[in-house]
């Protein structure tokens, strides 16, 4: 469906071109389609007066990979569909000249430059390249991330949807997402990786925070996910993270998670 037309329907109220949507084209396309209106121009803005805004990740693409509540799709991509943040997309150039090696060594240096264009055509190219090592390369990445910026929930999200089949608009959508959000290793840099905890142990959570309600349980739920796909550099020090969020939870310190987050826990 053009974007146009879901546009108007948004105007208009009128969800259930949403819900046929779904029930016709799939969820997929249905998230190819909504693709521009499912993001923001910018997640941090700072005034003149150092008055500063955090905008939060729309989770419609999480939702379309995670949710079990299939029947309700519809109603949850209408009402998280943000006309008024529309952000066109191109289609994503390839890189098919440049060396893997190259694209390989730069990859993260890019993504934490923010630089959205070159982000969005070195994982395009990566993943046609070598959709595993794109996979790793982009989950590695997400695991030296602070973990409340959901990146590596981002970055699940995308390889369930374009895993069997690529698409340029989910693509550009979770990639801009990755690479506008400010990058924050400071957690990273702090820890030593010297816990002693094993990786099978902070894995061991996963079933446990499957039953959780909290902000905090969905993005370690996502962190350890991501952990449990590959073997990683510096995996030490991505256990002892993991492990440190783990305490902070057995301690209280959790934030309700809304109905949205809810679901997506549901299905991680």
């Amino acid at each position: 469906m053009e974007v146009i037309n879901l546009i108007e329907a948004i105007k208009d109220d009128r969800r259930e071109v949403f819900r046929e949507m779904v029930a016709e084209e799939g969820i997929r396309k249905s998230l190819s389609s909504l693709s521009e209106i499912i993001g923001c121009r910018a997640y941090f803005t700072i005034d003149g007066e150092g008055n500063i805004k955090r905008k939060p990740m729309n989770y419609t693409l999480l939702l379309g990979a995670f949710s079990r509540n299939q029947e309700k799709l519809g109603d949850m991509f209408f009402e998280l569909a943000n006309p008024v943040e529309r952000v066109k997309h191109k289609k994503i150039e390839r890189l098919s000249r440049e060396d893997l090696g190259k694209l390989n060594r730069n990859f993260f240096k890019i993504l934490a430059n923010g630089n959205v264009d070159f982000a969005k055509r070195y994982a395009k190219e990566l993943y046609l390249r070598d959709r595993e090592g794109f996979f790793k390369k982009l989950f590695h990445y997400t695991l030296m991330e602070e973990m409340d910026s959901q990146k590596a929930l981002m970055a699940l999200a995308l390889k369930k949807l374009i895993w069997d089949e690529y698409d340029d608009n989910i693509m550009n959508a979770a990639m801009t997402y990755l690479a506008t959000v400010r990058s924050d290793f400071r957690v990273y840099e702090e820890v030593k990786g010297t816990s002693g905890v094993s990786k099978e142990k902070v894995l061991a959570a996963i079933e446990n925070l499957k039953a959780g309600g909290s902000k905090e349980e969905l993005n370690l739920l996502a962190y350890l996910r991501v952990l449990g796909e590959y073997s990683y550099t510096n995996e030490g020090k991505f256990i002892e993270i993991a492990q440190k969020r783990l305490e902070e939870i057995s301690q209280g310190r959790k934030t309700e998670a809304n109905y949205y987050e809810i679901e997506i826990i549901k299905g991680l």
